[in-house]
């Protein structure tokens, strides 16, 4: 194998499904993998696969002062645009350990401070990444064989512990983890700060206590004793001052609760939670991914929750409202094949993923729907219907083989740009319609007398494409972000490389 003489993006390949693919560049691969990896597998390949893949590129980029640079923005930028927590945990601890190893120089850990600090996000993106780097071979031990961390990370998270106050040590002290938050005040030797003193006096002493957290508070109801009635009221109690936090409520708690909070069959809790549901400040705010949506949505749907099932769908819209709106027409290609299957969420799969970002820029765009697997159909939704409605609509149809250029041979108008919302294993092109993806748009173009955008949307991050990379715009990931990027995307096919590039520490 050579291992200095590497292949060039663009380059004709088998991609995992056996069909013809296009090779990444080392950049847009990584950024496809970062910001499209919820570490869960997929159809074509497994987690462990991932993480090995991640390691392999990491140790691609290492060997170049630029690489490293630009490995250590990607991670920052999946984890804050994107809001991706444990790929960014397992590259973050693959990072701490080129540390271990003498990769950076003594300029570049400078930098790698401020990454420490501003990659850590929650309390427990501390505790996470220190988990992952302590299962790293390379990880430094001391004379009693404990796991220590490098300088640079203890100054890193020392800085991310001084912006803590006593709640959120509190909220994060998680004393039945392996790596809690006091082992990491301790090994990251975090100094006081006017946030955090009181809070970390308490929790070197034994004495804080999450009283004041909602979970503290749940639990205390659980544990009341008295009548089944009784309890019954002080969990009420508790979620009610839980909601009365207004716009202080932790947006993500309120999603993943919002279950408990309906079955208490309290009408004006009820409503209160809708409320917050559809709050646009806090769904801007909270970074919650558009699925957890999705999730929540299927649910109270199955449950008949029709005021809640409402709210969601509401969420939903407010969640994308962000949608570019493009000049001209556009033609939206959805993968529902059989691979787009696999979960990328709590019962929630790729295909879902796809149809609900379809019928976002459907009911702001002037747009076709084109779904495929072996075969293409055409879609013709109501665009003034509901989100999940018209997302229903696609991905009630999945199974089958993966043909890109399927819905090539199905367009019959002139569109400024096609979309394409697939995980790129294509692989039935051949026995369908005699050509590859590439060749089909070719041959499209020549049909219609008009040469489209093509955004290909990864949805899988296997780093390969249907398309060479030069003749397309590269987009990933699940967060609203990249309806950010769609614009900017059309004057500078590699963006999503170049905002990465342009991040600072």
């Amino acid at each position: 194998m050579a291992k200095f003489n590497e292949t060039k993006a663009g380059t004709a390949i088998i991609n995992k499904a056996g069909g013809k693919g296009y090779l990444m560049s080392k950049k847009a691969e990584l950024a496809s993998l970062l910001v499209t990896s919820l570490l869960t597998d997929k159809a074509y390949e497994t987690e462990e696969g991932i993480c090995e893949r991640l390691e392999d590129l990491y140790d691609d980029f290492k060997q170049t002062e630029e690489g490293r640079s630009f490995f250590n923005k990607a991670v920052y930028y999946a984890r804050d645009k994107f809001h991706l927590r444990s790929v960014s945990h397992l590259a973050s601890a693959l990072v701490a350990e080129g540390v271990v190893q003498n990769v950076y120089t003594e300029s570049e850990k400078k930098q790698l401070r401020s990454f420490f600090n501003k990659v850590v996000m929650r309390g427990d993106d501390l505790q996470e990444i220190t988990a992952a780097y302590s299962q790293r071979e390379g990880a430094h031990k001391g004379a009693n064989g404990k796991v220590q961390l490098p300088k640079v990370v203890q100054r890193g998270f020392s800085d991310a512990i001084s912006n803590f106050d006593e709640y959120v040590l509190a909220k994060y002290k998680n004393t039945s983890k392996k790596y809690n938050m006091l082992n990491i005040v301790r090994m990251s030797h975090a100094r006081k700060s006017n946030n955090n003193a009181d809070g970390l006096s308490k929790l070197v002493s034994g004495s804080l206590t999450n009283t004041s957290t909602w979970e503290a508070m749940q639990s205390a109801a659980g544990q009341t004793s008295g009548t089944e009635d009784e309890k019954r009221k002080a969990k009420l109690q508790a979620w009610r001052t839980f909601l009365d936090k207004g716009e202080k409520v932790e947006y993500f708690a309120l999603l993943r609760n919002l279950r408990n909070i309906v079955e208490m069959e309290d009408a004006k809790l009820t409503k209160a939670a809708c409320d917050l549901l559809t709050n646009r400040e806090l769904i801007k705010k909270s970074k919650v991914l558009p699925f957890r949506f999705l999730t929540a949505y299927k649910l109270f749907r199955y449950m008949d929750k029709r005021s809640v099932t409402k709210a969601l769908s509401q969420a939903m819209t407010i969640a994308l409202d962000n949608v570019p709106t493009f000049d001209g027409k556009t033609a939206i290609l959805v993968d529902i094949s059989g691979s787009m299957s696999v979960s990328v969420g709590k019962d929630v799969s790729a295909a879902e993923i796809a149809a609900l970002f379809a019928a976002a820029l459907y009911r702001t765009n002037d747009s076709d729907i084109f779904c495929f697997n072996n075969k293409a159909y055409k879609v013709t939704p109501n665009p003034e219907d509901s989100l999940p409605t018209i997302a229903e609509q696609m991905y009630n149809r999945i199974g089958g083989g993966t043909a890109i250029s399927a819905p090539f041979t199905q367009m019959t108008e002139k569109y400024d740009r096609v979309i394409i919302l697939s995980d790129m294993q294509t692989w039935y092109d051949h026995p369908y319609c005699g050509m590859g993806a590439n060749q089909a748009y070719q041959h499209y173009c020549k049909k219609t007398d008009c040469h489209p955008s093509i955004f290909s949307f990864d949805l899988a991050g296997h780093g390969e494409l249907a398309f060479p990379e030069s003749n397309v715009c590269l987009l990933a990931g699940y967060s609203d972000h990249v309806f950010n990027l769609m614009n900017k995307l059309e004057e500078d096919k590699n963006f999503l490389v170049h905002e990465i590039e342009a991040v600072q520490f």
